[in-house]
């Protein structure tokens, strides 16, 4: 289903498509595959939905995954089980 014909069948069941972004889930240049953002068809937004194209979403997302360790590492996970609010001590 394309994101267009998405956004057609939201409104045949009274729902507005807020907006999408489009992504691709491999390092191709075909981004095919939306995440839709909807609402009741009485939303106030008055804007258009909007469509974005985003070829960097998972590579953005394994980067994001990876800093998470930084800072959501299990030292600072023991740490704050501990009650330890100074969590600047804590190094890796």
């Amino acid at each position: 289903m394309t994101a267009a014909l998405f956004r057609k069948h939201c409104e045949s069941a009274g729902l507005r498509c807020i907006n999408q972004e489009l992504f691709s889930w491999n390092k191709g240049k075909c981004l095919i595959d939306p995440i839709s953002v909807i609402a009741r068809d009485d939303f106030s937004a008055d804007n258009k939905a909007v469509c974005l194209e985003n070829s960097e979403l998972i590579k953005n997302a394994r980067t994001t995954s990876r800093l998470s360790q930084l800072y959501c590492g299990a030292r600072l996970r023991g740490a704050r089980a501990e009650g330890d609010t100074n969590l600047a001590d804590h190094t890796t």
